[in-house]
């Protein structure tokens, strides 16, 4: 970061002692009209100017300024001493060493700035002035940029980006000055010109001039006249003109321009005293038709990407109507692959989709014995892809159930199948099996899913995964457990329930949901699944994942 406080004493922009000693009198209050006038004239180049100054068109004074005690006399000891400092500082930057800057382009900028700030702070005070007052603005607006321009003299090797910095906006350039020397003008010349032990309004105005917050009639002024030569000069007069206009309510183009035409007058008339010999002829009218001119071409392509947006949104809307349409088909197309449990006093399940198509699934049949087959299995993942394979994987199971009855060869051959075709690394969660009502007994197989849950009358007991989820690894031998199921309920769900939140924002967990089956066993299948399906609904603030539950009764 570019700081004063870090930077070798002979590399900061100092004064040589004659010009030390007048500055220093310009800026102490008790300093006499003699001493001042005698420093003034020890120095031929500022006194010349200052009596240049005086007899210009910027003051019309009525008779010829001799000399400096005169001007004193005539422009005030308060404008001279702020003029002299102008003049004072402009001859220590001239010394230095600035190759790759044109200089001249830098103080005619800034002679545009010291008047638009005397300008803009007439304007905006709300009393008489005195010459005193508006020299300070003056004095103020030709300091501004003082630490644009210490900033490259403190990194020469960062010239190179002057001209870009320099051109644009001063909004743009404050945050290219960030980026480039991690501090801004503002900064670093309110330390120079405390360095310098300039007065304390100097460094206070220059510091803040960039905050559009700050209400200081003077730091405002400032403000706004770096806009005003942003309108000059800047990459981009439109911003700068709309700046300008919306800087006040009660300001109109017209009066902007009348405000112009007085600076740019002014500037003329003090360009020569100052000895700014770059020309400052402009034409005002030019640049105002520049700025209006980019304004209609920038309003008219808003105009014609507003409806290039609007085609895009109807586009949109017509194309997601069109997509929410084949979902609710591919949707209707899903739940028929699931079993319809209506008629079915031994069997309940409710299946709720976190999106349009659900990774979820569970189905089941009966046998010509009276026996049940059944699945429930939940796929990574999320969208199409997951509701395919969950479509493939429900339909080898009820195929192959129905052409082989060894439970193990099924699901070892369904897992194969997963491994060969399955895309994306995506894997299915799964849990088969077969309930012999005559027999009482449950055959049953956990592919990598949440424990089954079978409850007895005075019983609860987990079976927990026989292996790896289907697709994980081929040539799994996936050996099917048998259980007593006599008087039981067995209740098979995803991972989606347990983690759903609660309005604290808490999960679920497996032991809140058990608790809501343990409460609710002696109600009929259908019962207990309405009544969970309400405790969900009452308890549940959010899910993220599909919801699946499936519960058989022994008989």
């Amino acid at each position: 970061m570019v700081s004063l406080a870090n930077i070798k004493p002979e590399q900061i922009p100092m004064p040589d002692e004659a010009i030390f000693r007048l500055m220093k009198a310009c800026t102490e209050p008790e300093t006499e009209v003699e001493d001042l006038s005698k420093l003034i004239s020890a120095n031929a180049i500022i006194s010349s100017r200052l009596i240049s100054i005086a007899n210009s068109a910027f003051y019309s004074f009525s008779q010829s300024i001799e000399s400096v005690s005169h001007a004193i006399v005539a422009m005030g000891l308060g404008v001279v001493k702020n003029i002299t400092l102008c003049f004072a500082i402009k001859e220590t930057v001239s010394q230095l060493e600035l190759d790759g800057i044109d200089i001249d382009e830098f103080w005619k900028d800034a002679l545009y700035r010291a008047v638009a700030c005397q300008l803009w702070f007439e304007s905006e005070s709300n009393k008489l002035l005195s010459e005193h007052e508006k020299s300070e603005a003056f004095t103020c607006g030709l300091l501004a940029d003082i630490g644009f321009l210490t900033l490259f003299i403190l990194s020469p090797e960062k010239l190179d980006r002057w001209p870009v910095l320099y051109s644009n906006t001063p909004n743009h350039r404050l945050r290219m000055e960030h980026d480039l020397f991690s501090t801004d003008h503002c900064e670093i010349g309110a330390e120079l010109l405390a360095h310098w032990s300039l007065p304390q309004r100097f460094v206070s105005s220059i510091a803040h001039h960039h905050e559009a917050s700050h209400q200081d009639p003077l730091v405002k002024s400032l403000r706004l006249a770096d806009w005003s030569v942003a309108l000059l000069n800047s990459c981009n007069k439109v911003e700068a003109q709309q700046v300008l206009l919306s800087s006040q309510t009660s300001i109109k183009e017209e009066s902007l321009q009348e405000l112009f035409d007085d600076l740019h007058h002014k500037v003329k008339e003090a360009s020569s005293a100052l000895d700014v010999s770059k020309d400052v002829e402009f034409d005002l009218n030019e640049v105002f038709q520049q700025a209006n001119k980019k304004l209609a071409e920038d309003n008219l392509s808003y105009q014609e990407l507003t409806w290039k947006l609007q085609d895009a949104l109807l586009e949109r809307d017509v194309l997601a109507e069109k997509l929410n349409s084949e979902l609710e088909v591919a949707r209707e197309i899903q739940q028929s692959f699931q079993s319809d449990i209506s008629n079915c006093e031994y069997v309940a399940a409710i299946n709720i989709p976190a999106k349009k198509l659900s990774g979820d699934f569970f189905d089941y049949y009966e046998h010509e014995d009276g026996s049940i087959s059944f699945c429930l299995g939940d796929v990574s993942g999320k969208g199409t892809h997951a509701a395919l394979v969950m479509t493939k994987t429900i339909s080898l199971y009820r195929c192959l159930s129905k052409v082989e009855s060894n439970l193990k060869a099924i699901i070892n051959l369904i897992n194969d199948e997963i491994c060969e075709t399955s895309v994306r690394g995506m894997f299915v969660t799964f849990i088969a099996g077969k309930i012999d009502f005559k027999q009482k007994k449950l055959e049953l197989v956990n592919a990598g899913h949440i424990p089954a849950l079978q409850i007895g009358e005075s019983s609860i007991s987990q079976i927990e995964p026989h292996g790896p989820p289907l697709g994980v690894v081929e040539a799994v031998n996936y050996t099917p457990e048998v259980v007593s199921f006599d008087n039981h309920r067995l209740y098979l769900y995803t991972d989606g329930i347990t983690e759903a939140h609660k309005a604290n924002g808490e999960e679920l967990g497996t032991k809140a949901f058990v608790q809501w089956i343990v409460e609710s066993k002696k109600l009929s299948l259908k019962e207990q699944l309405s009544c969970l399906q309400r405790r969900f609904e009452s308890d549940i603030e959010s899910w993220e994942d599909d919801l699946t539950l499936m519960m058989l009764s022994s008989r």
